[in-house]
């Protein structure tokens, strides 16, 4: 419904401020300009730098 987007996106830019700040740098799961592709060339990097796992 549209309300329940509206409500979601009201209460997504009240509480993201908050939030975003706190994240792990190296966490992309459903933020916003963090996309899979930045996630696995995050991923590539480090394996670059000699990481040999990844959670």
């Amino acid at each position: 419904m549209v309300r329940d987007r509206i409500a979601q996106e009201v209460l997504r830019q009240l509480l993201s401020p908050i939030f975003e700040p706190l994240f792990h740098e190296d966490s992309f799961g459903f933020r916003p300009g963090r996309n899979c592709h930045l996630a696995l060339e995050r991923v590539l990097d480090l394996w670059q730098q000699g990481y040999k796992v990844v959670l």
